[in-house]
């Protein structure tokens, strides 16, 4: 992945302000920059799987920036995410290690996120970190253990999976974090589970016997979440 730009100041850049007529006079319509994903509309595992993850998260409390469906030449349709950087520049990969001493509550938070979802690809170049960002977590069409709903495999494969984020890395989250973050996914994972996935659908973004899979998948990782955790981390069985 090429290296990106840091300069500026930190957030989104609005790069032209237009009049709008919807009613206060500090109120204007402005252009940032995102980042797009494309894909065929239907079941592409790309928008769907950046879309649910996207959705869980927000719902758990985990920064990843804010995303949404987006027309692309008139009816394709593709995932854009706004870009969190500096001046409309991404930030650069994140320093692990320093990441996790600087955040370790929300560090722990991604770490538990990811083996939830079964996400395969979580790396220094799929986090945002500095100072002035905090910490921030992008990309995630490997989740679900890279599952595409085209073929005729199931989910049901992927149930007791396990993927340590960060691998490389060889950093951590600290458990008592990572305890609080469980007990939170064991609580709420399933009804969380079944709003993304009802609004997945009426996005079109899969059919429904598609989509019960990942309903499925969400709540039965979810009430064995802190085994997950356990045999991702070595950690001992949660007590929250």
């Amino acid at each position: 992945m090429a290296k990106r730009n840091y300069k500026g100041t930190p957030g989104l850049a609005v790069r032209e302000l237009l009049a709008s007529d919807d009613g206060t006079s500090d109120l204007y319509a402005g252009t940032a920059s995102v980042y797009v994903k494309c894909g065929d509309p239907v079941e592409h595992p790309a928008p769907l799987h950046e879309y649910l993850a996207s959705r869980l998260a927000h719902s758990l409390g985990i920064p990843v920036p804010f995303g949404e469906l987006a027309a692309i030449r008139g009816s394709d349709r593709a995932w854009a995410s706004a870009v969190v950087g500096a001046s409309g520049k991404g930030a650069p990969p994140g320093d692990v290690a320093k990441a996790a001493a600087a955040e370790p509550h929300v560090f722990a938070g991604i770490c538990v996120f990811d083996v939830w979802i079964h996400n395969v690809d979580r790396w220094e170049e799929n986090i945002i970190w500095s100072p002035e960002m905090g910490l921030w977590a992008i990309d995630h069409e490997r989740a679900f253990g890279e599952f595409n709903p085209r073929t005729e495999e199931s989910l049901q494969e992927h149930f007791d999976a396990v993927s340590v984020p960060f691998q490389r890395e060889s950093v951590l989250p600290r458990s008592e974090f990572a305890d609080r973050w469980a007990s939170l996914i064991r609580q709420h994972g399933p009804y969380w589970a079944k709003v993304a996935t009802e609004a997945a659908h009426r996005r079109k973004l899969a059919n429904r016997p598609v989509l019960k899979q990942y309903e499925e998948f969400l709540s039965y990782r979810a009430s064995t979440i802190f085994s997950l955790t356990s045999k991702a981390f070595g950690f001992s069985p949660g007590l929250f």
